[in-house]
């Protein structure tokens, strides 16, 4: 290691050498890494398991066409991680946090129409789990880098999902969105946090293929500072012909492709990229499931009836299941103490 012992501390700082770094000291941090495995955020269902998560220490950038999904599967996402032991704050701009929390349940029940008793439940459930921003008001790029500090560090969140960027009201210099793309990927580093923002996509051109083009990462509105500052890049796209056949009751061909594509367009600290295909819940959740069964299982919070035919949500309809990721289970309570939500705190996220 380089001798620094006799040059004067303060100039080493102010010219930026504690910043440099000897490579011998790196390969520390490499050793580590490498028994820490993949510690980002796991997907939702199991054919990403092992090819992609939402990276700890960096800003994922979702988007898909309007109305396809993008904000259910967000929110599908926040819900397994809080199931798996790793706390998620939403911040969803567009939606009321009520809404938010019932469309949560449905997911975490697989019904559509879920039952009040249920909701409550699911409610004490997520309690200290999942943690939902009270407010549907344009906000400040500085409500935002509040609301991320403080769910990391007061609230311990290692998810933070921002839906949508069009909601956060970006000043009109030309630099502003580099600016505060640069800096929310900043504190996601220094946080050690993964953020899921939520963007919109461009409206396809008319008189070309419209929304059967499959989007990439040129799609995303505002400019190229977005995916560049970005960890990873993702879209979801729904085929709107097989779409339209399932809002009009109308029987879907087998061979008609897949209705869903989840497509991971760029990963920084993993080599794949690629597109699996995903399917709408068969009982009209609003979940993406693996396989053409449209299966995905409940959470299990305890035998709580929530189905119109008096079964148990631990119960599956057929007996069989598309999803073959390991049953996701309320996790064991720990010997750590809770973060107490303070009146400060409770006024902030009102």
């Amino acid at each position: 290691m380089t001798d620094f012992s006799d040059i004067d501390e303060r100039w080493l700082i102010e010219n930026g050498l504690y910043d440099i770094a000897d490579p011998s000291h790196l390969y520390d941090e490499i050793v580590n890494r490498r028994e820490r495995g993949d510690d980002g955020i796991e997907a939702p269902v199991s054919k990403l398991v092992g090819r992609f998560s939402l990276p700890l220490r960096g800003i994922t950038i979702f988007g898909a066409y309007s109305g396809t999904g993008k904000s259910s599967l967000a929110a599908q996402w926040g819900l397994h991680a809080a199931n798996s032991g790793r706390k998620t704050a939403i911040m969803s701009l567009e939606m009321p946090p009520d809404h938010t929390l019932e469309l949560l349940a449905e997911q975490a029940s697989c019904v559509p129409d879920v039952h009040l008793p249920y909701i409550e439940k699911f409610s004490r459930w997520a309690d200290q789990k999942l943690y939902l921003y009270s407010s549907t008001d344009v906000v400040t790029p500085e409500r935002v880098f509040e609301f991320v500090r403080v769910a990391r560090t007061m609230l311990g969140c290692e998810l933070i999902v921002i839906d949508p960027l069009m909601q956060i009201a970006l000043p009109s210099e030309p630099d502003a969105e580099r600016e505060f793309i640069t800096r929310l990927a900043s504190m996601s580093r220094d946080l050690s946090c993964a953020i899921l923002l939520v963007h919109h996509l461009r409206k396809p051109p008319s008189g070309g293929l419209g929304e059967r083009q499959k989007p990439d990462k040129s799609s995303f509105l505002g400019s190229t500072h977005l995916t560049g500052a970005a960890a990873a890049v993702c879209t979801l796209w729904c085929d709107p012909d097989i779409r339209e056949l399932r809002t009009n009751g109308q029987e879907i061909p087998t061979d008609s492709g897949p209705e869903y594509l989840f497509t991971v367009h760029k990963q920084r600290f993993a080599p794949w990229h690629g597109s699996v295909s995903l399917t709408p819940h068969a009982k009209g959740a609003r979940l993406l499931c693996n396989s053409n069964l449209g299966q995905y299982r409940p959470i299990v919070m305890e035998d709580e009836k929530c189905q119109s035919d008096g079964r148990s949500i631990t119960e599956s309809p057929s007996g069989t299941t598309a999803d073959i990721s390991p049953m996701r289970r309320t996790p064991e309570t720990t010997s750590e103490p809770e973060p107490k939500t303070t009146n400060a705190l409770m006024e902030f996220l009102s």
